[in-house]
């Protein structure tokens, strides 16, 4: 369990920091997925309002084919986040392991004779194993569910006010 919760997450930011294009073009994709998964929903929504019930082909066809292209750009800027991150987590990895080889090079021979090698190169692995997955899957995932939900809540909203806040309050 970390102990230096803060200090840890200041160190790591400056790691981060070297990936800041990569960092700031996951965030712009992960604001258009978000866009795009409310998008969807609500366009089905004006499909079988306005068009199924008004029985206009046309008009539904129209509407089906933007569904169509939001679902699939959905997708593509949801592939193009997984890849930017994965890229940015594994050179943020490579530079703290780096980093810590360095370090564990500089160590004197006492410290490595009073530790067990295998219980340190394990520590050292899943630490860093760690850090890697956190950034490569955990920091999309909590981005873009926050902003899906403010989308959703925004859109609830947007449709009908009342019946929007009943449903926000009671949940």
């Amino acid at each position: 369990k970390a102990t230096h919760r803060r200090s840890t997450l200041l160190r790591l930011w400056g790691y981060l920091r070297r990936q800041r294009i990569a960092l700031i073009s996951s965030a712009a994709l992960v604001v258009a997925t978000s866009g795009l998964s409310v998008l969807g929903p609500y366009l089905l929504g004006r499909a079988i309002d306005t068009y199924i019930l008004g029985g206009d082909l046309g008009g539904l066809a129209r509407i089906s084919g933007l569904m169509l292209l939001a679902y699939v750009f959905n997708s593509l800027f949801t592939w193009l986040t997984s890849y930017v991150m994965a890229g940015a987590a594994q050179r943020t990895v490579r530079d703290i392991r780096n980093d810590l080889f360095g370090k564990l090079q500089s160590l004197p021979l006492r410290f490595f004779d009073g530790r067990a090698h295998g219980d340190l190169m394990s520590r050292l692995t899943n630490d860093v194993e760690n850090v890697s997955q956190v950034l490569a899957d955990g920091v999309v995932q909590l981005v873009s569910g926050v902003l899906g939900m403010l989308g959703v809540a925004a859109v609830m909203i947007g449709i009908n006010a009342p019946l929007a806040l009943v449903c926000i309050v009671a949940t």
